[in-house]
C-alpha cells in the first residue's frame, strides 16, 4: 500500500533520508460504537467473509491463507441488497461484495482499486454485482493486476462521503464488514442507521 521497503539497508535509508508527506486516511463510524480511523479500505460482503477465514486458517502456509480462503469464501457466498450512497447520490445493487478503499492493494497483494491513491483527497468505490460462484472464481486471478474493473459485473465509483447498510439477499441476515483485516463486526441493515466512511485527506505524515 505504502511501497515500505523490505530490506533493512533500505529501511535505513528510508528513515535518514525519507520526506515526510501526508497521507489520506478513512473514519469510519455507525450508530453506538466509537469511529475508527483506517489506512487501506473497508469491505463488506464476500471478502468480509474471506477475512474471517483467514483468520481461521493459521495452519496453512501464508502465501497460502488469502488464496484458499478466497475460494472458499467465493464458494459458499450469498449475494447482499446493498444500499450505498456517495456524496448524497444513492444507488441500490444486488452485489457479492463492496469495498470502499484509500489505496490501490489489500488482501496480500490483490490490486481491488487500481486507480485508488493515498493522497488524492478521495475514495475509490467498487462495487462487485452478484454473479455464479465459479463466474467469480474464475475471476479471481484478475483481481491480481486490477483487470477485473473491466469486467461488466464491476462499477468503479469516487465520492469523498459513502454510506452503506444491506442485508443477505432479502433474508435479513447479517453481512459482515471488515477494514485493513480486522472485523468491524455487522452491516447495518435495512431501515437502520448506515455504516459511515469518509475520508480525511493528509490525516497523517509517513516518510517516503
Amino acid at each position: 500500500m505504502l511501497e515500505v521497503p523490505t530490506t533493512e539497508e533500505a529501511q535505513v535509508e528510508l528513515l535518514l533520508g525519507g520526506t515526510p508527506t501526508p497521507v489520506d486516511l478513512l473514519s469510519v463510524s455507525r450508530v453506538g460504537s466509537v469511529g475508527v480511523m483506517v489506512a487501506g479500505s473497508v469491505y463488506a460482503g464476500v471478502d468480509a467473509r474471506v477475512a474471517q477465514i483467514v483468520d481461521r486458517s493459521h495452519w496453512l502456509p501464508k502465501s497460502l491463507q488469502y488464496p484458499v480462503a478466497s475460494v472458499r469464501g467465493l464458494a459458499t457466498y450469498r449475494p447482499l441488497d446493498l444500499t450505498l450512497e456517495i456524496d448524497g447520490r444513492s444507488s441500490t445493487h444486488r452485489a457479492a461484495n463492496v469495498v470502499i478503499a484509500n489505496s490501490r492493494f489489500y488482501g496480500k497483494g490483490m490490486a481491488i482499486a487500481p486507480d485508488a491513491s493515498v493522497d488524492d483527497g478521495e475514495l475509490d468505490v467498487v462495487v462487485i454485482e452478484a454473479a455464479g460462484r465459479l463466474d467469480l472464481i474464475r475471476s479471481l486471478p484478475k483481481v491480481y493486476d486490477g483487470a477485473h474493473v473491466t469486467l461488466p459485473e464491476v462499477t468503479v465509483l469516487r465520492g469523498t462521503r459513502v454510506t452503506l447498510s444491506g442485508q443477505y439477499d432479502r433474508t435479513g441476515a447479517p453481512v459482515p464488514v471488515g477494514a485493513d483485516g480486522e472485523s468491524l463486526g455487522d452491516l447495518p441493515g435495512a431501515g437502520e442507521e448506515p455504516l459511515a466512511v469518509e475520508i480525511r485527506p493528509g490525516a497523517i505524515k509517513i516518510l517516503r
